[in-house]
C-alpha cells in the first residue's frame, strides 16, 4: 500500500466510541517491522474542526514528551479533533537514545525523501503526510536547562519559527507569537516553582540562511509544517533537569490545554499527569491460526515446527510495548511469523525497560489438565483457552505431565478450607466466588489455571468466561 493512501486510511480503520460525542480511531504504521508506530485520531462526533496534530517521542530519550502524548489518547472531545502520534521514534525509545539513526527531527528535508537505507526516512515521509490533515501542529520535547536562565538552552520553552502564518485551511492569519506569549504568561501564573517558569522563543527560522543562529532548525518538523503546509506550528520543551516525569507531563499538559483553548478545541474531561508503573499481563499469540494467551512468567508447550506470531501485548498501559524473541529477528518481533525449532524465550519490554518474560517449549506430547464442567469431563491441553458460561461450575480433576503428582491452582479462587495450600483439585468452583482482581484482564473474564510441582509452575491453561 502506498504511504499516501495509508495515511488517509489511518483515519477510518479501527473505531471505538468513548462516548456519545467522541470517536476514537487507531492504526499501526510499518507493522511487522522494528519501526512500527501507532497513530490515534480522536474527534468530536459532530463539530470536528479544528484538527491539531501532536507528535511525542521524535527523540527517544525524552519521556516527558512521549508520556504526555500517550496521555492525550484518553481525551474526550466536545469540539474539534486531535491526531496523536504517541511514540514517533519507537526504535530510539527502546534504546533510550536521542536518535539511533541520527536526529530524526533534522530530517524533514527534500533530500531525506529520496534516501534509501535510513529507517527514519520512511517514518518522516509518513509524518509529513499526516501534516496535510492538520490545522495546527505541535511537537513535544524535553530539553536541557531552563531557557529563562540561559538563552541557549531549550528547556521550559514554547518555540515558534516565525511571528505569523496565513492558514489556508482556516482561511485566516494566525499570530503565533501573540498566542505563544499569551499562553506562557497564563501558564507561568499557575506555576509555584519559579525556577520552572516557561519562556517564549521565536527562533525566526524563516530568515535568510546566513542570518539564522540555529541553522539546523530549518530541518525540523515544526519548520516543515510552518513552511510547507502554512499551518501554525509550536514546539513545547520541558526541562530534562526536572527529575520527575510526572511533573514534566503536568507542564506539557498545562501548555497544551491553553493551546487547545486558543484554537477552539473543547475537552470534556481533564487529563491527569499520573504515570502508572507498567504492568505486563499476557501476550496473545496466533499459533497455527489459533489465538492463544500466554501470561507473564509462563511457559507454552507446542509441537515442533509449529509457527506463531505475537498479535498483541496486553498490560495496563496503551502504548510502548515491545516483544523480543531472543536470538531472532530484531528489537520488536510483534506481528512477525516464527517457526518453533528449539526452546523460545520472549522478553517483553515497555519502552526501554524489561517488564516480563515468557517461554515456548517444543514437546512431542503435550501435558493437560482434566476438568469436569457440570457432569462432562474435558481434557484441556497446556496453553489452551476454553470458554465457559458463568452459570456453569467447574471441578479440577488432575494435571498430567510425565510422572509428577501435580497440584492445580486456579488463580482467583480461594478455597474455603481452613488451610489453603494452593491446590484446588476436587474443588467445585463457582464463578461468583472468583476475585476479579486476579483475572488476567482485571475484569473477571479471563483466568489462569496453573499445574505445579512442589509449588513451581510447570504449565497452565486459560478459562474465559462468557
Amino acid at each position: 500500500m502506498k504511504i499516501k493512501k495509508a495515511v488517509v486510511l489511518c483515519l477510518i480503520i479501527f473505531v471505538t466510541r468513548f462516548s456519545l460525542s467522541t470517536l476514537y480511531y487507531e492504526t499501526m504504521f510499518l507493522k511487522s517491522t522494528d519501526f512500527q508506530f501507532p497513530v490515534v485520531r480522536i474527534e468530536a462526533e459532530k463539530d470536528k474542526s479544528p484538527v491539531i496534530l501532536i507528535f511525542g517521542g521524535i527523540h527517544g530519550n525524552e519521556p516527558g514528551a512521549y508520556l504526555t502524548a500517550e496521555k492525550l489518547t484518553d481525551i474526550k472531545l466536545e469540539k474539534g479533533s486531535i491526531i496523536v502520534v504517541p511514540r514517533v521514534n519507537f526504535y530510539s525509545i527502546m534504546k533510550n537514545v536521542r536518535g539511533f539513526f541520527g536526529d530524526m527531527n533534522r530530517k524533514f528535508t527534500k533530500a531525506e525523501e529520496k534516501k534509501k537505507g535510513d529507517p527514519d526516512s520512511r517514518i518522516v515521509n509518513i509524518l509529513k503526510k499526516l501534516m496535510a490533515h492538520a490545522d495546527v501542529f505541535i511537537n513535544l520535547h524535553d530539553a536541557w536547562g531552563f531557557h529563562r536562565r540561559y538563552h541557549k538552552n531549550f528547556g521550559q520553552c514554547v518555540i515558534v519559527d516565525g511571528e505569523k502564518v496565513f492558514s489556508k485551511r482556516m482561511n485566516k492569519m494566525i499570530n503565533m507569537e501573540k498566542i505563544g506569549k499569551k499562553i506562557v504568561s497564563k501558564v507561568n501564573s499557575e506555576i509555584n516553582n519559579k525556577a520552572h517558569l516557561f519562556a517564549f522563543w521565536n527562533q525566526k527560522t524563516y530568515l535568510k540562511h546566513k542570518e539564522i543562529r540555529l541553522k539546523e532548525m530549518r530541518y525540523t518538523a515544526t519548520y516543515f509544517a510552518y513552511k510547507k503546509y502554512d499551518i501554525p506550528a509550536f514546539g513545547i520543551e520541558t526541562s530534562k533537569n526536572i527529575k520527575s516525569d510526572e511533573l514534566k507531563v503536568h507542564y506539557h499538559l498545562m501548555i497544551l490545554k491553553e493551546l487547545f483553548k486558543e484554537f477552539g478545541i473543547k475537552m470534556k474531561n481533564e487529563i491527569n499527569s499520573k504515570i502508572e508503573k507498567p504492568d505486563f499481563r499476557y501476550l496473545t499469540l496466533n499459533v497455527n491460526n489459533k489465538i492463544k494467551i500466554l501470561p507473564n512468567d509462563e511457559t507454552l508447550y507446542e509441537k515442533p515446527s509449529t509457527s506463531f506470531s505475537i498479535t498483541s501485548i496486553i498490560g495496563n498501559r496503551k502504548f510502548g510495548w515491545a516483544a523480543d524473541i531472543i536470538g531472532w529477528g530484531g528489537n520488536n518481533d510483534k506481528d512477525k511469523r516464527y517457526l518453533i525449532k528449539s526452546p523460545v524465550k520472549i522478553i517483553v519490554k515497555h519502552d526501554f525497560k524489561k517488564i516480563g518474560e515468557v517461554n515456548i517449549i517444543p514437546v512431542k506430547i503435550k501435558p493437560y489438565i482434566m476438568v469436569k464442567i457440570d457432569k462432562l469431563e474435558k481434557k484441556v491441553y497446556a496453553g489452551e483457552t476454553f470458554k465457559l458460561k458463568k452459570k456453569h461450575n467447574i471441578r479440577l480433576i488432575k494435571a498430567v505431565y510425565k510422572n509428577y503428582n501435580l497440584a492445580i491452582d486456579f488463580k482467583g479462587y480461594a478455597s474455603k478450607k481452613k488451610i489453603n495450600r494452593g491446590d484446588d483439585r476436587g474443588e467445585i468452583i463457582i464463578y461468583k466466588e472468583l476475585k476479579k482482581r486476579y483475572s488476567l484482564n482485571k475484569k473477571g473474564e479471563i483466568y489462569k489455571i496453573e499445574a505445579k510441582n512442589n509449588k513451581i509452575p510447570l504449565f497452565f491453561i486459560i478459562i474465559k468466561y462468557e
